[in-house]
């Protein structure tokens, strides 16, 4: 049996598609774009939270999804954090909460993704 390859030259747009029609509902975007060892970033999302880097968090150009670098943890006590805000008061309705995550080995000190928690572990 013999694949034949696609072609697209029958493809056609329809309507417009300018820009991200679901960005004004981003609460926050976080794309850890800087230079290597920077530690801050932006949030690129209208609402402009304030985002703090803690322990050795920093941004790395040594792998990246998107961009040309991510935020990079050593995993030794690590993570970011940002003020309480009411965008992020979920309730009943419908969210999505998306990213990319590349983790090496382990868990190390803070071994969660996201935490929505108020102060600290035993919080």
């Amino acid at each position: 049996m013999s694949l034949t390859k696609p072609t697209l030259d029958n493809l056609r747009a329809a309507g417009t598609t300018v820009g991200d029609v679901y960005f004004p509902q981003t609460k926050l975007l976080l794309p850890f774009d800087g230079t290597n060892g920077a530690t801050t970033t932006s949030d690129s999302s209208n609402s402009n939270h304030t985002i703090t880097f803690a322990g050795n968090a920093q941004i790395s150009t040594a792998q990246s999804k998107f961009g040309g670098s991510s935020l990079y943890f050593d995993g030794s006590g690590d993570y970011v954090s940002m003020p309480s805000s009411s965008v992020f008061a979920f309730g009943a309705a419908d969210f999505t909460i998306e990213c990319w995550v590349r983790r090496a080995s382990g868990g190390g000190t803070y071994p969660y993704i996201f935490d929505f928690r108020v102060g600290g572990a035993n919080a």
